[in-house]
Formats: C-alpha cells, sequence, structure tokens
C-alpha cells in the first residue's frame, strides 16, 4: 500500500449516485462489504469523504449521523483505503470538514472508527490527538490459526497474544455553546439531570375494607 503525495491529493465531490462505484472501490480494495449501508446512513452527501491522487480514488469514509447512540455523537467510518495518505492531509481533508458536518447537526461528539486494516495515514494518532481528540479505547482480537492443535485443557503460563484491531478517537464537544468544556474530553462522561416537578395525581383504588354492594332478592312464600 504506497503512500499518496500530498501534492496530488483532492476531495472529490459525493452524489447519491456514486454509491455503487463508492461499493466497488470497497470491494476491490479489501474495504467493508455493507458501504452501501452506512451511506444510507448519512444525512447529506456532505458527509461522504472521498479523497482521490493522481491513480484513482485513495480512500473514502462517510459520517454515519443517522442513528443514535448513549453519547449523542457521530461516527466517521472508514470504508476502504487504497494507498496511505499523508496524517496532515486526512485531518485536513477528511477529519475537519467531517467535525463541520457533524456540527451542523444536533450532535455533541465526533468518533472517529480506525480499523487496523484501514489504516489512512502513518502517525496518524499523533496526528488526531494533536487535532483537539481525545484516545478513547482500543479493540484487541485474540488470533489463533486455524492449523494450530487442540488446547490443552491446563492454561499455559503467561498471556495469550492479542492484536489491536480497532482505535476509537473521540471529538467532544461539536457544539460551540458556553456551557461546554472548549476541549476534547473521554467519550463517557457524566450527564447532568434536571429536575423537572410534574403534577401527581392520586389514583383511584377500590376501598377493600368496605362490604362491596350486592343485589338482594326478597324470599318468595
Amino acid at each position: 500500500m504506497p503512500p499518496s503525495s500530498a501534492d496530488t491529493l483532492r476531495r472529490v465531490p459525493f452524489a447519491p449516485v456514486d454509491a455503487e462505484v463508492i461499493a466497488g472501490f470497497c470491494a476491490a480494495n479489501g474495504g467493508i462489504d455493507y458501504a452501501r449501508l452506512l451511506l444510507d446512513l448519512t444525512s447529506g452527501a456532505g458527509g461522504v469523504f472521498v479523497i482521490a491522487d493522481d491513480e484513482g480514488i485513495a480512500l473514502a469514509a462517510t459520517v454515519v449521523d443517522r442513528t443514535r447512540n448513549a453519547a449523542n455523537s457521530a461516527n466517521l467510518e472508514m470504508l476502504a483505503v487504497r494507498a496511505r495518505i499523508p496524517a496532515a492531509e486526512f485531518i485536513r481533508l477528511v477529519i475537519e470538514p467531517a467535525a463541520a458536518f457533524a456540527r451542523e447537526g444536533d450532535r455533541r461528539a465526533l468518533h472517529v472508527t480506525l480499523p487496523r486494516t484501514l489504516w489512512p495515514a502513518d502517525e496518524v494518532e499523533e496526528a488526531l490527538l494533536g487535532a483537539g481528540l481525545a484516545h478513547a479505547y482500543d479493540v484487541f482480537e485474540m488470533r489463533r490459526p486455524g492449523s494450530a492443535p487442540p488446547a490443552p485443557a491446563e492454561p499455559l503460563p503467561g498471556s495469550p497474544r492479542h492484536l489491536r484491531s480497532i482505535s476509537m478517537f473521540s471529538l467532544v464537544p461539536l457544539l460551540e455553546t458556553a456551557n461546554m468544556m472548549p476541549r476534547p474530553t473521554a467519550m463517557t462522561r457524566p450527564i447532568t439531570v434536571h429536575v423537572v416537578p410534574t403534577l401527581c395525581r392520586t389514583p383511584i383504588c377500590h376501598n377493600a375494607a368496605r362490604t362491596p354492594p350486592i343485589n338482594t332478592t326478597k324470599p318468595t312464600r
């Protein structure tokens, strides 16, 4: 995966009719196989980022903001990478406009998901931290070759081999309001709860102490 030169990189405008082209690009470059679904989950064409060089599309990503989550965040998802680009260009061409796109809606954070198989740039982690994002968490996978013999009943000493597969970064907050901290914070944070008085009505219940009414008839002589 040779890197692309910064002088040749540019963002290509995206339109919904280009979804098949992006899906084909993903299939040809080992990208995700549900690109069409993610492209449908962005609120506008401006949330899709197609970065190209002189050889064609270098990478594609999209902002998913038509779903709901506890953090009320938009998620930047990598779709496919043919060639890595300089980290500074990834920030300029993808991260900064993605944050601006998410800020136009009602989202308070932008989460950037970076699978190791779709790594967009060398030293991208340092660049994301320098751009104001905070490292949220990593996902690790434990891999074992299918041809390996069955594991013994007793665990072997030492730790199993783990491979980091996904890194998550978070930009919080997105909204420029006076009551929010003007710096990135962790993805999970306390939520202020406002107690609002409500009108309480007394429920109507049957009084079991009273004898319920019954129908009586006079005896017939």
